[in-house]
């Protein structure tokens, strides 16, 4: 999430995005999927596949296509 916010600017001009939402984050491995997938759809970005075993999703940038 925070490579995300750190890329705002970025994401801008950014096609697709790939990302890992998996049970990562902090001392109790939460998973990130609920901030990651709002953080993308409020900066116009629409989730259009997702891994059937990980979590795993690619994004692509309604701006853009």
């Amino acid at each position: 999430m925070e490579v995300l916010q750190g890329a705002k600017e970025t994401l801008t001009k950014t096609e697709y995005v790939s990302v890992d939402f998996g049970p990562e984050k902090g001392e109790y491995n939460e998973k990130t999927i609920a901030q990651v997938t709002d953080f993308l759809y409020c900066n116009n970005f629409k989730l259009i596949k997702t891994h059937q075993t990980r979590d795993i999703g690619l994004f692509q940038n309604k701006l853009t296509n």
